[in-house]
């Protein structure tokens, strides 16, 4: 899954109200992740890779590096004080169709 096309910020304002000193993972419905920006801490790889759907140690350490990074950003806008980081599901698995042909080999 490439995260550049999976990725979604979204700044939430002051009247978010939950109170969270680090990041959460949110119910799977929902597949995000809660940055505080008053106490930014690391989600755990493995929320990473459940969020992002990778499971690669590599490619999970790499993205959380991205992730939080675009987070911090976000966190420097004015007002902020949350930031929730949406995953869209994969357009390929979307759009996954198995073809039955009837043509002669």
């Amino acid at each position: 899954m490439n995260i550049r096309t999976c990725l979604t910020l979204l700044s939430l304002s002051s009247s978010f109200g939950i109170a969270s000193t680090h990041a959460t993972e949110v119910p799977v419905g929902e597949a995000s992740i809660v940055v505080d920006c008053a106490k930014p801490a690391l989600p755990s790889q493995r929320e990473v890779g459940e969020t992002t759907g990778q499971y690669n140690f590599s490619q999970v350490y790499a993205t959380r590096a991205r992730l939080m990074s675009e987070a911090r950003r976000a966190c420097q806008r004015e007002g902020v004080t949350r930031v929730r980081l949406v995953m869209e599901p994969s357009v390929r698995e979307s759009t996954r169709t198995v073809a039955q042909t009837n043509a002669s080999r």
